[in-house]
C-alpha cells in the first residue's frame, strides 16, 4: 500500500514539473584507492593474523587516510569493503 501512495505522490509531483534529482557524483572510488586498499588489506592479513577484523580495518582505513587525505571517507570505507570482497571471491 505505502509503495502506490510513493508511487502517486511521485506521478503527482511530476505533473507540477518536479523531476527526479540526477546524481553527478560517482558512487565507487577510484581506482588507485581501490589498489591501495587491495594491497593493505592483505597487509593487515599477514601482520595481524592474531587480531580482530576491525582492528585491521581501522589500521587499512588509517593508512589510506594518509594516503589519500582529500577523499571522503565514505570513498575509503567502500574501497576497503570492495577489496575485501575481492579477496574473499579470489
Amino acid at each position: 500500500m505505502t509503495t502506490w501512495l510513493v508511487r502517486f505522490g511521485l506521478w503527482l509531483a511530476s505533473l507540477g514539473g518536479w523531476a527526479p534529482p540526477i546524481c553527478d557524483r560517482a558512487h565507487a572510488p577510484t581506482t588507485p584507492m581501490l589498489i591501495s586498499a587491495r594491497i593493505w588489506t592483505a597487509w593487515a592479513e599477514e601482520t595481524f593474523p592474531g587480531t580482530s577484523g576491525e582492528h585491521k580495518r581501522h589500521q587499512v582505513y588509517a593508512r589510506l587516510l594518509r594516503i589519500y587525505p582529500d577523499a571522503p571517507r565514505r570513498d575509503v570505507a567502500l574501497a576497503i569493503e570492495l577489496a575485501l570482497q575481492l579477496r574473499s571471491v579470489a
